[in-house]
């Protein structure tokens, strides 16, 4: 049985051609901050260093989320017409940040870590922040002169 294809327009945003010459430097600086990061995280595992394996791993994650959104187009915050796009340096931060903050149960004295866990928790947190934060900026602003009227900003979520 053969796999579905996917459709043209898709594989053809996703190709380098289609890239134009800032994306592809900003893509580059995505994969090279990426491996560094993949580095950092494999040493602090071995070197079972709690904070910096939640940190990387959550960075991870941040980054993570970028290449699955825009294949490491966007480094930097963008706005573009359906939303806010954080790039890959604020997913980088945002997902250190929930790294950091997952840990927090394995800090109190006595407690074992399974780092292998850690690092789990961490990544998904770190992919999970960036990806909230996101779909909630995920619509744009309205124009300057627009009238909101009652009820018209509440759409049942």
């Amino acid at each position: 049985m053969s796999s579905p294809t996917p459709p043209a327009s898709r594989v053809a945003a996703l190709t380098p051609a289609s890239f134009t010459r800032f994306e592809l430097l900003s893509a580059a600086a995505a994969v090279a901050g990426t491996l560094i990061l993949i580095l950092i995280a494999w040493r602090s595992y071995y070197a079972q260093s709690l904070f910096i394996l939640a940190a990387s791993m959550g960075a991870l994650g941040g980054v993570g989320h970028e290449f699955a959104q825009s294949g490491g187009r966007i480094v930097f915050l963008q706005r573009r017409g359906n939303g806010l796009y954080l790039g890959s340096l604020t997913g980088a931060v945002l997902g250190a940040i929930a790294g950091l903050l997952m840990i927090r149960g394995y800090l109190t004295p006595g407690v074992a870590v399974p780092y292998g866990q850690v690092a789990y928790e961490t990544f998904t947190s770190g992919l999970a922040l960036k990806g909230v934060v996101e779909a909630l900026t995920d619509r744009p602003a309205a124009s300057p002169g627009a009238q909101v009227t009652a009820g018209a900003a509440d759409d049942g979520v």
